[in-house]
């Protein structure tokens, strides 16, 4: 939001802002997601039994001290 207050607590309306020529502000995001191919995560899997890890549990997480998270 536009403001003429110097602590920009009382906000201007839309129509004044543009009536003073400010520019109308635009918020936006951007989200991107990163994955390997399956053959990695496979990799992972085949590397995480081999160590006595099942990688179907949260042993491996918990071993290693990372937070666990409820979905």
């Amino acid at each position: 939001y536009w403001s003429l207050d110097s602590f920009g607590i009382e906000r201007l309306s839309i129509d004044h802002a543009t009536s003073l020529g400010f520019p109308s502000i635009q918020i936006t995001m951007e989200v991107d997601g990163f994955s390997w191919s399956s053959s990695v995560y496979d990799a992972i899997r085949q590397f995480h039994q081999a160590n006595g890890f099942d990688p179907n549990s949260q042993y491996l997480a918990r071993y290693l001290g990372i937070p666990l998270f409820d979905i």
